[in-house]
């Protein structure tokens, strides 16, 4: 009897340490940047979509790092969301990277990068600049009450 108590207690320990080593299955977030954004906006709770006119845009090898604050991180895609005119700083851009970037790596070159002066005459303050990821995707934000649009972003990972 001893003998199998000792065996399942062996097994069960063995078992649960196996399963501490596996990861959790990363969330996603699918579908088109422009609906993922819109998405953001609306969950944020916030009417800044409402309030001001705001342009969207790409980036490209010309502007990229004006937006990032750096080159290096691979994307397939883009959208940036920023106010054609404004007094109030305010900046998303959702990037989906390349299968097999290191996104772990990406975000915190952003975060390390990322110029919450970028603007002529204003900025945001450095504790309201967002930078999340879910899945191959990387949320950017620089603008006030940027841990809503981060909140609204996670909200939407599955």
């Amino acid at each position: 009897m001893k003998k199998m108590l000792s065996l399942a207690l062996v097994s069960a320990i063995m078992l649960s340490l196996a399963a501490c080593g596996q990861k959790a299955p990363q969330k996603q977030i699918d579908g088109d940047l422009a609906d993922i954004m819109a998405k953001v906006y609306e969950n944020s709770g916030l009417a800044v979509a409402d309030e001001i006119s705001l342009i969207e845009g790409e980036l490209t090898d010309d502007n990229v790092e004006s937006y990032l604050g750096t080159k290096d991180v691979e994307f397939t895609e883009s959208l940036i969301s920023e106010p054609m005119m404004s007094a109030s700083p305010h900046l998303v851009v959702l990037l989906r990277v390349k299968d097999g970037t290191d996104v772990d790596g990406a975000v915190a070159s952003i975060k390390e990068h990322a110029d919450p002066r970028r603007w002529i005459c204003v900025g945001v303050d450095p504790s309201d600049v967002k930078v999340e990821s879910a899945g191959n995707l990387v949320l950017l934000v620089m603008a006030e009450d940027s841990e809503k649009y981060a909140e609204a972003f996670q909200g939407l990972a599955k």
